[in-house]
């Protein structure tokens, strides 16, 4: 069986007076926890975007009524779905190509699109004499 993943979270001087304590106690869903790692620097060796405190002061502000355990987890589970639907990045060369088409007007897809049904009568003609 899993147990959940206590965390001490120190908070910054600066921060004192807006938690009314210096360190905050979490627990975590230990999926979550491991899932959040890329994301989280839980400690000070790891890599990670955001520190323990920044998620702490967020999921704070997102959801003030509930514990400090489970408004950590419910921002968690918020930034892993923000992630999971983030499309992958685009290289600059495929920026570059992107950037060079431009839309068409209704006309000039009606016209291309006649164009290659055109060529594919065409390419089927030839195909069905040889």
């Amino acid at each position: 069986m899993l147990h959940k993943i206590n965390r001490s979270i120190r908070v910054p001087k600066a921060l004192r007076n807006r938690f009314k304590q210096s360190i905050i106690r979490v627990t975590i869903n230990p999926g979550l926890y491991f899932r959040s790692e890329y994301l989280v620097r839980w400690n000070r060796n790891a890599s990670g975007k955001l520190t323990a405190i920044q998620i702490v002061q967020r999921a704070r502000h997102r959801y003030p009524t509930l514990n400090w355990s489970d408004s950590v987890e419910n921002y968690l589970v918020d930034l892993l779905e923000q992630a999971v639907k983030k499309p992958a990045g685009l290289s600059n060369e495929e920026k570059k190509l992107i950037a060079r088409f431009v839309p068409l007007s209704p006309v000039e897809k009606i016209r291309f699109m006649q164009k290659k049904i055109r060529l594919y009568h065409y390419l089927k003609t030839l195909t069905d004499e040889s």
